[in-house]
């Protein structure tokens, strides 16, 4: 119960939050990504999903909304109730995570990264402004 109200914080939060994943990122990692604005993951070994299917037992309500309501409800079906986690390219493609700065610019150039798609998300917020 306590990490449902943590997470409920985090989705909440005024400040724009960011998720930097690098590697797995499945189950518990995924649904805090989830709560973020933006999730960036990086390319290379690695991957996202709720897959508690997948060891027996089931996706937390609270979770599986939260999937739903960023890649849609019928993906969220899909990799929910066939524990699938899918690989950063993949993720793109369901919108479940924006792909990083190529690892050959160094935290420098994650950063920027990062910086930039955050300056997009809260410009696009903004009545009338078009990113």
């Amino acid at each position: 119960m306590e990490s449902n109200q943590f997470l409920a914080r985090l989705y909440r939060s005024p400040l724009v939050t960011i998720a930097a994943i690098r590697g797995a990122c499945p189950a518990g990692g995924c649904c805090l990504s989830l709560c973020c604005d933006l999730r960036i993951m990086s390319e290379g070994p690695g991957h996202i999903g709720l897959n508690e299917v997948a060891i027996g037992i089931s996706v937390p309500l609270y979770w599986a909304r939260l999937m739903a309501r960023v890649v849609g409800q019928a993906s969220a079906e899909r990799l929910c109730q066939f524990a699938t986690l899918v690989a950063p390219r993949e993720a793109k493609q369901a919108r479940a995570a924006r792909p990083a700065a190529p690892p050959s610019a160094g935290p420098k150039g994650a950063r920027m990264h990062a910086r930039a798609s955050a300056r997009r998300l809260v410009v696009s917020a903004r009545p009338g402004a078009s990113a």
